[in-house]
């Protein structure tokens, strides 16, 4: 699952590059609020 959220968000990345003007701007967010779910089906 790590490979495929991983993966995923570095392909995207890539085809929003190809789409941008010369100044454009990429902003990742990403949650850690997987490591602190009482149970693992919750972080999902």
């Amino acid at each position: 699952m790590i490979a495929v959220n991983i993966n995923g968000l570095f392909i995207a990345t890539q085809e929003a590059v190809r789409h941008m003007k010369e100044s454009g701007r990429i902003i990742n967010v990403g949650r850690v609020s997987s490591d602190f779910m009482s149970a693992p089906e919750q972080a999902v």
